[in-house]
């Protein structure tokens, strides 16, 4: 009785998903090409990111594995997980999400993949990304050597000195959104955030559904988490000195390539806006 039960149970539990997986394509899109209300209704933003379409990241989900796959999932840190490469709006719902790599795969690897699949940048528009990712025009990433998160200016107590230190101030408040979406994912979902029994290929199944069940709530339902707070504890960690494996690095990011004066631009403009705020507030 006990064993009929169980597999009644099993059973429900694989309808459960397929259903929920099933609807993946309506929950989960990439986002269209109008400017996210939270860069359009702030000046700070509108001028200089009018062209982000959201911000993206890799997170790691723990899991258990047989002795022979432990060292393609051991990770930086030295756990065993999965990589999962998520993109999210600026209102803090998944647009893309891609589970399934091993933890010791790198983040512009993962990246790669997903974009010779289905995860399409439109022309003349990028994501947000960290400097695990190599600068590109799909994907624009602060400035390395020089303060970046958001924590780090606060405790620094001081205004932005550069045109570096202030491009990388606001991005990375932007960017904090796929830190805090990842966080809230796992917060709301325990199977996510702690180390799962489940086999590998159930885990990938239940990371797309725990975004799905994510953006329904979301968009249709009454959210209870207050989505400030949270910020995600397993994110891929960078490593400046690592040479990454990212193919757009190559040509884009060099100082001079089309990213670089992209980036480089923006910074500028900002920076002069901010120093004619600065002088006539004196």
């Amino acid at each position: 009785m006990i064993l009929t039960g169980y597999s009644r149970l099993c059973r429900t539990f694989d309808k459960v998903m397929c259903t929920l997986l099933s609807l993946k394509e309506k929950w989960v899109k990439l986002p269209d090409l109008r400017v996210p209300s939270e860069i359009w209704d702030d000046p700070k933003r509108r001028d200089f990111f009018g062209d982000c379409i959201g911000a993206l990241d890799g997170s790691h989900i723990l899991i258990k594995v047989n002795q022979e796959m432990q060292t393609r999932c051991r990770n930086h840190k030295g756990t065993i997980s999965q990589n999962v490469l998520a993109a999210c709006n600026f209102d803090l719902t998944f647009s893309y999400v891609l589970a399934g790599w091993e933890g010791s795969a790198h983040d512009g690897r993962v990246l790669r993949d997903a974009r010779s699949k289905d995860f399409l940048i439109p022309d003349g528009k990028y994501y947000l990304g960290d400097a695990g990712y190599g600068l590109s025009n799909k994907v624009l990433t602060p400035y390395r050597g020089t303060r970046y998160h958001v924590r780090e200016q606060i405790l620094a107590a001081v205004a932005p000195a550069s045109k570096e230190e202030l491009f990388n101030l606001r991005h990375a408040q932007l960017r904090n959104a796929i830190e805090r979406i990842f966080g809230v994912l796992k917060a709301r979902f325990a199977i996510v955030r702690s180390t799962s029994g489940y086999d590998y290929d159930m885990v990938t199944c239940i990371i797309n559904a725990a975004v799905i069940l994510h953006n329904f709530i979301r968009q249709e339902g009454d959210d209870e988490y207050d989505l400030n707070p949270w910020v995600d504890d397993n994110a891929d960690p960078v490593d400046e000195e690592e040479i990454y494996d990212t193919a757009d690095s190559m040509h884009e990011g060099t100082a001079g390539g089309p990213a670089w004066r992209k980036r480089d631009g923006i910074a500028r403009a900002m920076w002069y806006q901010y120093q004619c705020y600065i002088n006539t507030s004196r």
